[in-house]
């Protein structure tokens, strides 16, 4: 994709340098894809708004609108998880020099509350127990996992 000098310093120009450097830190395909849309979501968000997408413009107030956003469509761990990306990347900007202080300093995470884990039933658990009922090696290793 090609930049045009108006583009110095955008979230698009400064996120293709990011995901530059957690390839060359060996971060694994799905982290590189999730923080880049974290990035991208994060700038079409501010599109939307009419709101500079230059990464040295934004302040805590809009990424916390993003978030809050996000809140509103998606469940809290996605939320969470675009928070860590951005989180992330503005620190790396900070460092490298691109921004004169990171935004994301003084917000906070998006609270997650835990998710109990569906119990088995009484059934549910012999009928289980019952399916690795056997002689096999497989039913042995079954069994031994239940």
């Amino acid at each position: 994709m090609g930049y045009t000098l108006d583009d110095f310093g955008s979230l698009d120009a400064l996120g293709q340098s990011f995901r530059r450097v957690l390839l060359a830190e060996n971060r694994s395909p799905r982290t590189v894809e999730t923080y880049g849309e974290a990035i991208s979501q994060l700038s079409a968000f501010l599109e939307t708004d009419g709101r500079s997408t230059k990464v040295s413009e934004i302040e805590a107030a809009q990424v916390r609108d993003f978030i809050a956003r996000l809140l509103e469509i998606h469940k809290p761990a996605t939320a969470s998880n675009r928070y860590r990306a951005l989180r992330r990347f503005f620190r790396w900007a900070h460092a490298e020099g691109e921004i004169d202080s990171d935004p994301m300093e003084h917000v906070k995470p998006p609270h997650v509350p835990e998710t109990p884990v569906d119990v088995l039933s009484v059934e549910q658990q012999k009928a289980l127990v019952k399916a690795c009922e056997g002689v096999e090696f497989e039913d042995r290793r079954d069994m031994a996992l239940v």
